[in-house]
Order: C-alpha cells, then structure tokens, then sequence
C-alpha cells in the first residue's frame, strides 16, 4: 500500500473562520505547495498583502454565510426582518405597533358668528415632542362656543401621513413606505390604499383571491405595501396611480399623564380668522405600544402551531349514514 500524502489532504473545519485562522491556513499552504519557488513571508511583503487581502475576504464571506444560516432558523434569527419571515411562512402575522388614545376636553375660547369645526388629523401637542390628531371632526356651532362649553376630541398618538407610486404592471409588486423614521413604526390599522381613485382592502396575508387586496408589512424595514400576482390578489394595471396613506406613530413612548396635551401644534384658522382653544387632556392615554417583542413571536409562533394541530387532533371523524 502506497504512503499516503497527508500534506495533500483538505482540512473541512466547521469553526474557526475568522481572518487569522484563513490567514494561518492560507500561509501553511504556501509554504507546502509552493517551497521552492516563494519563501518571501515577511509582513511587509507584496506577497503577504495578497493574502491578507484573501483572508480578510473569506472571514468577510463567512460572517455573511453564518449570519444567513442563524437567519433561517426562528430559534437562532436575530433581526426583525428575518424572524418576521419565517413567521409569515407559517402563517402567523408578527403585530404592528399600536398608537395611544386619548380625549381632549376642546373648548372654542371667544364664540364666533359662525361653525367652528376642529377638522379631522387636526394636530394637538403633547409632552416630549409627540403630537396627538383628531380621530374625527368636532363641530362647535355658536351656542356651543365659549370656555365654559367644552367637548370631547378624541385622538391617537401620530401623524398621518401619504406616499405615491406608481405601478409598473408586474406581480408581486413591494413598495417602501419611506417617510418611518428610525425609531418609529407604521401604526396597525392605518394603511389606506387607493389604486386609481378605488380603495383596496388589507388582508394579514394576501389571500387566493383574484380580488383588490393589499398586504402590509408591519415589521419589513422599511415597512412595505405588497400586492398579488393576478391569483391570489389582484395587479394594479401599469401606469395605475398607488397613494397610500398611514400613521406613524411613536408606539409605547406615546403614552402621556393627564394634563399633559394643552395647546395646537399650529392656531386653528378658518375663513382667514385664528380660532384661540383651551384644551386639555382631563385623563391619561390609553394603549400604546412597539412592534410585536422578537423573543415573544419566536414563544408565540410554536405555541399557535401546537395549538393548531392538537384542535385537528381532536376534530371527530364524520361518518356517513347508511
């Protein structure tokens, strides 16, 4: 039996892929297989630049080849985006970030000759830079006027906000919903989508349905719009109009104490004349809160696929009479 090389043979190393470990292997590979005609090993050698350069390459390469892997795996993602994937491809949508209510008791101060209507998304201020809309249109007409005739304002915690695309035709169209900021959210519920002047309905998954629907995602960054692909969603027609607005909202740092909301982000004007308000907010908000927690979608996704086929275990067997 011939001796075998063993100088030849392939190391398979499933750790230790960092620069130094490339730069070891790859300068004892040079020193076996090319001896006699490179012996030049000194830092400073062009040589040495190479192959450093290779080795930085590699480690590169295998930290983006591991992070992969751990993103493929629910136990072992680390990102938003990776754990919301895999539970998307299991049927479980990750929540949305919620916006804070709250009542504003909103009093016109001088009464006028005329309505006074505070409009829908005007835009109240509150502590820390937040900014409160009203969920709905008040209207105060002249009996109703004065500090002594207050009403209630609802509103949430953000600001609605629009974007516009344009639809190139294609399935599966994804479009970026830029203007949330870093440390914001798109708030849950609030995307409305008009195509060519017609409103769409969000589906939690875009459904086998040849129907208008759009689906949100919540926990992409940024947040995403998608639509289907002709079988299940329809395609906005190429050069259809896309608006979608949405509110951005500060999610659980919205949440403020009583008497905290006491004044207009800008005067209330209509018909040329400023509208002066007294307003404050006689109770604390409600809600609020932040995208689904990571560590909770990846203790909640299991549960729900256990609880799924337990009630498919149990479902009785249905038999025909005879």
């Amino acid at each position: 039996m011939a001796n075998s090389d063993t100088t030849t043979l392939n190391r398979v190393k499933y750790a230790g892929l960092d620069f130094d470990t490339h730069e070891d292997d790859l300068r004892a590979r040079m020193q076996v297989k090319f001896a006699a005609d490179y012996n030049d090993f000194s830092t400073s050698s062009l040589g040495i630049m190479l192959l450093d350069t290779v080795a930085f390459g590699l480690d590169t390469l295998s930290f983006y080849l591991d992070r992969r892997a751990t993103d493929t795996y629910l136990a072992t993602a680390r990102t938003r985006k990776a754990v919301s994937r895999l539970c998307r491809q299991l049927g479980y949508k990750m929540r949305g970030a919620v916006s804070s209510c709250v009542d504003l008791s909103v009093s016109v101060k001088l009464a006028k000759t005329f309505n006074v209507t505070i409009p829908q998304y005007f835009q109240f201020s509150g502590p820390n830079g937040l900014i409160f809309s009203a969920a709905n249109p008040v209207t105060y007409i002249p009996s109703e006027q004065g500090v002594a005739y207050p009403k209630i304002v609802p509103c949430f915690e953000g600001q609605r906000v629009s974007e516009s695309f344009t639809s190139d035709g294609a399935a599966n169209q994804v479009f970026l919903l830029k203007k949330v900021e870093s440390g914001k959210f798109l708030a849950a519920g609030s995307v409305v989508t008009m195509v060519d002047g017609g409103n769409w309905v969000e589906s939690d998954f875009i459904e086998f349905e040849a129907t208008d629907q759009f689906e949100v995602g919540f926990n992409d960054e940024p947040p995403t719009v998608r639509f289907g692909d002709g079988v299940a969603g329809n395609i906005p027609k190429r050069g259809s109009s896309i608006v979608v607005s949405y509110v951005i909202t500060s999610g659980k740092v919205s949440q403020v104490m009583n008497g905290t909301i006491t004044k207009e982000v800008v005067p209330l004007i209509i018909s040329g004349q400023s509208i002066p308000l007294v307003l404050t907010n006689p109770l604390g908000s409600g809600g609020g809160d932040d995208a689904e927690d990571l560590e909770h979608a990846k203790w909640l996704l299991p549960e729900q696929i256990m609880s799924h086929f337990l009630d498919l275990s149990q479902t009785p067997c249905l038999v025909e009479s005879q």
